[in-house]
């Protein structure tokens, strides 16, 4: 499968452990693994054993940032709802264009296309770019990210226990897996993936207050 044009997440943040209110205005999203998760697991565990725990049951810790296909999946998922019920719900929200934090969710919208990308495993792409954000322009000076089709990748490898689960939850929200992995230098010289998205790829940022 080809990576769409246009790729959605719907965000609220809603238990607070990503301060996406204060990063989103700077065109970056931090995972959840800045909240005590471990680097090293992106390297130590296969990645659909990574996939399949971040897509169900859901990973407290997860490096990964969930997109969809759909918008109004994203929607969905930012007024933590049905499907059927978002075109009801999103009009109880006007649009919000100020620069402040006095806002409910936000649909961020990116546009893959922005850089080339190598299928290093089907249904896994590795992309490159220059970065926007001063921490990655000093340490390694390049940033780095993988898309995943989970429905593709996931579909390769039956054999993990909640497999049937994973499917049915990827198919239906036509799920991506935006994973950042440009490194940083932690304490004592360690290197990890930094587990902060450098916004490059973002084209349209839409916030919603009640």
């Amino acid at each position: 499968m080809k990576i769409p044009g246009k790729l959605y997440r719907g965000d609220d943040d809603r238990y607070q452990v990503r301060d996406l209110k204060a990063t989103l205005n700077h065109s970056q999203l931090q995972t959840n693994l800045l909240r005590g998760g471990k680097g090293h697991e992106i390297f130590d565990s296969p990645i659909i054993d990574l996939i399949a725990r971040h897509v169900d049951p859901g990973w407290a810790k997860t490096h990964f940032l969930s997109f969809s296909e759909d918008e109004d999946t994203a929607k969905r998922f930012a007024l933590h709802c049905e499907l059927d019920q978002v075109s009801d719900l999103i009009d109880e929200y006007q649009e919000y264009y100020e620069n402040e934090k006095d806002w409910n969710f936000a649909i961020i919208e990116i546009d893959p296309g922005k850089i080339s990308w190598k299928e290093t495993e089907l249904g896994i792409y590795e992309g490159f770019h220059e970065p926007s954000l001063l921490k990655f322009k000093e340490f390694p000076g390049v940033c780095s990210l993988m898309l995943i089709d989970v429905v593709t990748t996931a579909g390769r490898y039956p054999h993990f226990s909640n497999h049937k689960q994973v499917m049915t939850n990827a198919l239906r929200d036509k799920e991506w897996l935006l994973l950042p992995t440009s490194k940083v230098k932690l304490n004592a010289g360690l290197i990890e993936n930094s587990g902060i998205f450098d916004g490059y790829i973002i084209s349209n940022i839409t916030k919603y207050k009640k």
